[in-house]
């Protein structure tokens, strides 16, 4: 195989099977090829690799694919509305807006209970071109000290307050906490932000099926936090396998929060970048996020100004800015659907110039996918 983008793809497909089983279902239900067939080409494929005698399904598989103008893109989940807004995922980029009501953040820009500073993170947002606020009081930074749902409600609920004296713009509650989440969408949040999963207590669930919002699944994974010139980090974290071992976690804590209540169109991935991981493990899955396309929901990259910059830059006194940029149009490259940012208009504009280059007409939504045989 002389291409080495298809080559790419092949080694994943070969490496990572159940997690493109989802996307390649996808495919075959847009063009109308029946999953049989699928396996059967999968089947067929792996035998070549592996240096085994191929069968002519995979021949057979593509001559009876139905053309699509263009050539066939990816399915993506279905729209979700939030607050008053149509999130057509596939569409284009969508931008979250940081908003730390802390004092502590990593990146400097704590605003806790100062209300100009709050009005001019919201109006920096809404001017930007923000499409979501994501509003959080502990900071998650590597060593951060933990604080309670009494003083996180504290910091984050005049925020939310302000914010929408402000504007209509979905926010979004960044806590792991239920009671925290709870009062939030209370006063007036619309969606949940959970950078623990839904696992680090155990009413989240319960509390986002009370409120009907989506809910943000983040892959975490204790670990010991580090720090050096390049910035905190955590080291020591042991993985088999990064990229495969993500998204088995992740596709379990899905199936786990849709048994427990939560439909799955309301449901979105993200792979948790800086959290539970080294440096170099963060490094490979921002090279592998089209891997969690397999998951069947949208994804969610959050790298902004992250230590994974720095250590990339290899300055840990870098303005992180561009490769923050960088970063994520990696990941609009891969699929990714909202990029949690602090730097907004300047998201916004790479997204918008990535998206008319990339120009992907979305399909319908996917039947619901059955797993396909497992490659050998």
């Amino acid at each position: 195989m002389d291409d080495p983008g298809a080559r790419r793809q092949l080694d994943q497909f070969l490496q990572y099977p159940a997690a493109y089983s989802r996307q390649a279902l996808g495919y075959a239900e847009a063009l109308g090829i029946a999953p049989e067939r699928v396996a059967r080409a999968a089947d067929t494929v792996a035998a070549a690799a592996h240096g085994r005698t191929a069968e002519p399904g995979f021949a057979q598989f593509l001559r009876g694919a139905a053309p699509v103008p263009d050539g066939p893109r990816r399915p993506r989940p279905a729209p979700l509305v939030i607050r008053d807004r149509t999130f057509a995922w596939g569409a284009r980029t969508h931008v979250m807006a940081i908003l730390n009501a802390t004092d502590d953040s990593f990146a400097g820009d704590g605003v806790a209970g100062d209300e100009a500073a709050i009005r001019a993170t919201v109006q920096a947002a809404i001017e930007g071109g923000a499409d979501i606020i994501d509003i959080g009081g502990e900071s998650t930074r590597p060593g951060a000290t933990r604080v309670s749902a009494e003083e996180e409600l504290q910091r984050v609920l005049p925020a939310i307050a302000i914010a929408r004296e402000i504007t209509q713009l979905p926010l979004s509650i960044d806590t792991y906490k239920a009671e925290v989440a709870r009062q939030a969408l209370e006063a007036g949040a619309d969606m949940v932000n959970d950078v623990w999963g839904a696992t680090a207590d155990p009413a989240m669930a319960s509390t986002v099926i009370a409120a009907g919002c989506p809910l943000v699944l983040m892959h975490n994974r204790p670990a010991p936090p580090a720090h050096n010139e390049l910035g905190g980090h955590f080291e020591g974290v042991e993985y088999g396998d990064v990229v495969a071992e993500v998204h088995a976690q992740l596709s379990d804590l899905l199936d786990a929060v849709e048994a427990a209540g939560i439909p799955r169109e309301r449901l979105i991935a993200d792979p948790g970048i800086g959290f539970g991981k080294t440096p170099a493990q963060n490094v490979e899955l921002l090279g592998r996020l089209e891997v969690f396309n397999g998951l069947g929901q949208p994804l969610l990259l959050g790298v902004s100004r992250k230590s994974v910059i720095g250590h990339a830059l290899g300055d840990g006194a870098a303005d992180r800015a561009a490769g923050t940029i960088a970063a994520n149009l990696a990941g609009i490259a891969q699929g990714v659907d909202i990029l949690r940012v602090h730097d907004v208009a300047l998201a916004v504009q790479a997204a918008r110039v990535m998206d008319a280059v990339l120009a992907r007409p979305t399909l319908p939504d996917p039947a619901p996918s059955r797993p396909l045989p497992a490659i050998e």
